[in-house]
């Protein structure tokens, strides 16, 4: 803008296959976690930072991102991305919503790179990641509390009534309250 303002908008487009390359992976699941949009995130609700009893237990991919939008996409990811290309390294990209979809999304890569703060996952990623390790796919971890946190993502609908599919980010933080407590252990998300 005139004023010098300006807006992030991270966009992922997901590579048609993987095969031979390095798939970078954003971390969106957490970036999700940490948006404060309208004034709730996993972390705290309106009443601030320290606001941890009002935080939110779900949160949507159907919203935007706080603050400027870059997050830690510009911070974490955008640096890697960029030393990758300049290096012309065989490249596909992913996000982590999309291991958690596609099971079979690292077919023939030569290794998933998580470039940052990679701290929720689903119990699909972790199983595709396992299960691509087993085939032979390295796995790199840049940053520090990679796969820390376990959610569930569910779907969502729009106010139209049109399903949106794992479009809701599930995380209690705390066994107690969590609908999937004593029904669903594995899935409890702590």
């Amino acid at each position: 803008a005139s004023t010098g303002a300006q807006r992030f908008v991270p966009v992922t487009l997901r590579s048609e296959h993987a095969v031979g390359a390095l798939v970078l992976m954003d971390a969106v699941t957490t970036w999700q976690a940490y948006n404060a949009w309208g004034d709730y995130s996993l972390y705290h609700g309106s009443g601030g930072e320290s606001d941890f009893t009002h935080r939110s237990r779900v949160v949507s991919f159907d919203r935007p991102y706080d603050n400027d939008g870059q997050g830690d996409f510009v911070g974490n990811e955008l640096p890697a991305i960029s030393l990758a290309e300049k290096l012309h390294l065989p490249l596909a990209y992913a996000t982590d919503v999309d291991l958690h979809a596609d099971l079979h999304l690292l077919d023939g890569a030569r290794g998933l790179i998580s470039m940052g703060h990679d701290e929720y996952w689903s119990t699909a990623m972790r199983n595709a990641a396992t299960a691509a390790r087993d085939r032979g796919v390295n796995l790199a971890f840049l940053g520090a509390n990679a796969v820390f946190r376990h959610i569930r993502l569910e779907d969502g609908s729009l106010r139209d009534g049109a399903d949106r599919v794992n479009r809701m980010e599930v995380n209690y933080k705390r066994r107690y309250g969590d609908p999937a407590n004593g029904k669903d252990d594995a899935e409890v998300t702590v």
